[in-house]
């Protein structure tokens, strides 16, 4: 396999993915935490993992209304939480229409209700988190890369040995 250069993320996600999965299992942990919280990992051998995906959820776009780029602060927060009770609201009452149909289907929509509503905060919250501190990860574990300009490290298969 080629060794990717540090700038070049076409490939990246599934390599990337496969690092991760090669990873023990505390490792594997750090990784993505330092991802998710913006702070270096506890392994510098690490760090160029962490680099490269921070560097490719960085290039990923996205709607700004979906998913901004970094967390809302002042009147744009205020615009999040609008959209956020507006989703909510929607979501209610779809609920309360499908409710008075009666049958199987009230319960569904309430399982697909309360699932959408547990599930994709949780989810979003997740993705949000790791989108706001994506740069801060890349800047406090490009530190700990050595001056290395080449990923190739990072993106090769792993090694049984």
């Amino acid at each position: 396999m080629a060794r990717l250069q540090c700038g070049e993320v076409s490939r990246l996600p599934r390599e990337l993915r496969a690092q991760v999965r090669a990873l023990p299992i505390e490792r594997r942990r750090d990784v993505i935490r330092a991802l998710r919280t913006g702070t270096a990992v506890n392994d510098p051998r690490d760090a160029p993992l962490v680099v490269s995906w921070a560097r490719w959820v960085q290039t990923q776009k996205w709607p700004r209304w979906l998913l901004p780029a970094s967390r809302p602060r002042g009147a744009r927060a205020v615009v999040w939480l609008l959209h956020a009770a507006m989703t909510v609201a929607a979501l209610t009452v779809a609920f309360v229409y499908f409710w008075r149909d009666g049958g199987v289907v009230r319960w569904v929509a309430l399982v697909a209700f309360v699932d959408t509503l547990v599930t994709g905060v949780w989810i979003k919250r997740l993705v949000l988190r790791t989108r706001w501190n994506a740069p801060e990860a890349e800047r406090k574990n490009a530190a700990n890369v050595d001056g290395r300009s080449t990923l190739g490290d990072v993106v090769s298969p792993p090694s049984r040995s």
